[in-house]
């Protein structure tokens, strides 16, 4: 309730707004003429949903807990999309005009339509074929979700609701912050046939498109299926997928990601974005395999879905507090020792008499204590580690 209209603060007695209280009083601030649309997606719970009692009558007024209103400008109109009217009070349903439109009967084409015209504005380089590969993708893989896949438990959802993903996901990739540049002119638009910025080469950003298309197919369109559906869904999207994105590996694709740092320096000569191993934690459950020929830019991880998955979720919600914003997967410094050399930048592990002789030497200067017998073994075990790191 304090997130969405405001509460005062129990030290100081200062207001603060809440959500619903700042997008009113935007609303109130602007003078324009344009229509302004509120959605409220969720349940009209009673808890919430009766402190808009005099918003949705005739007063069209927001009263809130600190004595203040703000009257509701003729522009501003509140939207609530519902699944059903189970926990709605007759308070609400008789203040409000009913829609009610089949599930059915909401197609997800507009929704790749709406978002291409949108996209185009800003990067009309990649905005065709972005939509053609979107839409082919959604076209093939939605059928065999509902005929031959399994929801995870608690998480039904709509035809409309994974494409809606899945466009999100791809434009949060394909963005100024992952080596994409606005395009100018009107609107942010120019023409595609324009030279890009200098360094860049189109041939570098189409191959980057296609590998962020299809990472953004399988984590949005699979990515609440049972752990039993996911290898059938991924077998069968490979062959759409690999129709236009030759860089795929042949690895699980649940366990496959883009190395956002080497993938978003372009090459001076042009050539597409080079092999690279992405950075991941190393562990027993975890291994590296880096691909060769047509799956250069992308990264494996032999390991399980579900392993990789939290890893994934848990840099993405880590991502903005990234200094670096091309470093979508990057190596935990805590980590830097139990990864290969082989990822741009990274040092090789030392050989084991450097490294005694490197303890050796702090310990006659003083710099630091002796080992006991237990952190000796705990040396020993790290060095072997690293040297069937760098083994492989």
């Amino acid at each position: 309730m304090e997130e969405l209209y405001g509460s005062f603060n129990a030290n100081t007695g200062e207001w603060s707004d809440g959500l619903v209280a700042v997008l009113v009083r935007d609303a109130v601030s602007d003078t324009s003429e344009n229509k302004k649309w509120v959605v409220f997606d969720g349940p009209v719970d009673a808890t919430w949903i009766e402190n808009m009692n005099t918003v949705l009558d005739d007063n069209k007024m927001l009263c809130l807990a600190n004595g203040e209103r703000i009257k509701l400008p003729p522009t501003m109109t509140m939207l609530f999309e519902v699944q059903d009217l189970k926990v709605a009070s007759p308070a609400t349903v008789s203040r409000c005009g009913m829609v009610y439109l089949e599930p059915v009967h909401l197609g997800w084409k507009p929704l790749i339509t709406s978002w291409a015209e949108h996209f185009k504005k800003k990067y009309p380089a990649y905005s065709h074929n972005l939509a053609k590969w979107t839409a082919d993708i959604c076209e093939k893989a939605l059928p065999f979700i509902r005929e031959e896949c399994k929801e995870a438990p608690g998480i039904p959802s709509l035809d409309a609701n994974l494409v809606s993903s899945f466009l999100r996901m791809l434009s949060t990739f394909i963005s100024p912050r992952h080596g994409f540049k606005l395009e100018d002119g009107k609107d942010g638009a120019k023409d595609a046939n324009s030279k890009l910025e200098k360094g860049k080469t189109d041939k570098h950003n189409q191959a980057l498109a296609r590998m962020y298309c299809a990472f953004s197919a399988v984590w949005s369109l699979g990515a609440n299926l049972h752990e039993a559906s996911r290898r059938k869904f991924q077998d069968f999207l490979r062959i759409p997928l690999q129709a236009f994105c030759p860089e795929l590996p042949d690895n699980d694709l649940y366990t496959v990601c883009i190395n956002d740092k080497e993938a978003a320096e372009p090459p001076s000569s042009g050539k597409e974005p080079s092999a690279s191993v992405a950075a991941m934690p190393r562990n027993k459950e975890l291994s590296h395999s880096s691909g060769s020929g047509p799956s250069r830019g992308m990264a494996s991880v032999n390991s399980g879905a579900a392993s990789i998955g939290s890893w994934i979720n848990q840099r993405m919600s880590e991502v903005t507090a990234m200094t670096d914003p091309h470093k979508l997967f990057w190596q935990p410094k805590e980590a830097s020792a139990a990864v290969p050399g082989s990822v741009r930048g990274s040092k090789a592990p030392k050989a084991k008499g450097e490294k005694s002789a490197l303890a050796a030497a702090l310990r006659s200067r003083g710099g630091a204590p002796a080992p006991t017998s237990e952190a000796k073994q705990t040396s020993t075990a790290d060095v072997g580690g690293e040297a069937a790191d760098a083994a492989q």
